[in-house]
């Protein structure tokens, strides 16, 4: 029983569970949902939180970083080098120094360009293509 609750939680639910068991379960469960989400804090403490498969592209431009998500452009001052680790750890695609593209949405890549969904245009640096290419065939190969 314990083991079969840390597979497939749903299915055991009704059942009696100890809660310690129950807890770590549940935590997991709000982790893996925390992780579907990225949150910003933005000047006078708003927050800007998106899912991470609605953002198509990330640019970074003087201490700006500037998102193009589905529901729109963000633009705010952010600690850039902070941000590109977590980019990276989010399977983000580093196409030039100050792009990053989510590989879930690239429709087409040439030579010198990605094309994203919404008509979203990339740059790709002649350094970053050969490394891009890779990544995007091992993400899709996972």
């Amino acid at each position: 029983m314990t083991q079969a609750f840390g597979l497939e939680s749903a299915q055991y639910l009704l059942k009696p569970v100890k809660s310690k068991i129950f807890m770590h379960t549940m935590s997991r469960l709000f982790d893996a949902y925390e992780r579907l989400y990225v949150t910003y804090v933005l000047e006078n403490e708003r927050q800007l939180r998106l899912q991470i498969k609605d953002i198509i592209s990330i640019e970074f431009y003087y201490g700006d970083i500037i998102i193009t998500a589905f529901t729109g452009v963000h633009k705010f001052r952010i600690n850039v080098k902070q941000e590109k680790a977590r980019l990276e750890t989010m399977q983000f695609l580093k196409t030039h120094q100050g792009y990053y593209v989510n590989p879930n949405h690239i429709e087409k890549i040439c030579s010198d360009r990605i094309y994203c969904a919404n008509d979203i245009c990339i740059p790709i640096s002649s350094r970053q293509r050969k490394k891009l290419l890779a990544d995007f065939h091992q993400y899709f190969s996972k």
